[in-house]
């Protein structure tokens, strides 16, 4: 969609005045949310057309508000603002997905990494705590999904918290039963560990599964599933 967006302004411009002009078409990021969701630089157009930026940009502004997908473009100085119209943006993707068009794209080759931290193991679960994980295990996707290597950093120090916090208490997990764990699972391959040292802050060692560690994740999951079911059935167990 953006791309159409863009090859949209490209025309107009060509049409108005060049195919040389519309080849300095650049465009960034905005300094804020409010302001819309990216800008056109007007100054090399300017320059290629001959003319003031500013006045440029105003003329633009009125064409490009009718381009499907720019819901409104305003001038801003030498720049003009761009607010797309998340309907339209929001109906493309949900068609390409029905058509199964929204694949992953190819490996960029780029690698990403998101760190986030865990939920706040010292106060009761709820959303508003958890909204770190949420919104880093999104951009994690995002980017995987546009091609990207990407590694994810999770907090571990206070899981024995979590597990008892979730558990209400039920399962006690002590921090000191961690770390030999983790370096017995380390030991079998189902992860790989490595350290990573920041200016002023202490060293951390940072944990992901390995693909036999996923696998081996998938199956205990699966036959803890089934005994569960099991004791369940035998115990007379309903969940409500």
């Amino acid at each position: 969609m953006l791309s159409e967006i863009k090859h949209q302004i490209a025309r107009i411009v060509t049409e108005a005045h060049s195919a040389e002009a519309a080849a300095e078409l650049s465009f960034r990021p905005v300094p804020s949310a409010a302001k819309g969701d990216v800008a056109i630089v007007v100054f090399p157009l300017a320059r290629k057309v001959g003319t003031d930026p500013k006045a440029l940009a105003a003329s633009l502004a009125t064409r490009l508000t009718g381009v499907p997908g720019i819901a409104e473009a305003v001038a801003a100085g030498p720049y003009i603002n761009l607010s797309f119209d998340r309907g339209t943006f929001a109906r493309r993707f949900m068609a390409d997905v029905a058509a199964g068009d929204a694949t992953a794209m190819k490996p960029s080759g780029a690698r990403v990494l998101i760190e986030h931290t865990s939920i706040n193991p010292n106060a009761s679960p709820h959303v508003g705590r958890g909204r770190n994980a949420i919104i880093g295990d999104t951009i994690a996707r995002l980017y995987r999904f546009l091609g990207n290597e990407t590694e994810v950093h999770y907090y571990v120090n206070d899981i024995g918290k979590q597990i008892e916090e979730r558990s209400d208490g039920t399962i006690a997990f002590h921090i000191t039963s961690l770390y030999p764990t983790l370096y017995r699972l380390e030991a079998k391959g189902m992860i790989e560990g490595r350290w990573v040292e920041k200016a002023g802050q202490r060293r951390r060692r940072y944990y992901r599964l390995t693909p036999g560690g996923r696998g081996t994740l998938v199956r205990q999951r699966s036959i803890w599933e089934n005994f569960a079911k099991a004791v369940n059935r035998i115990a007379g167990v309903k969940h409500a």
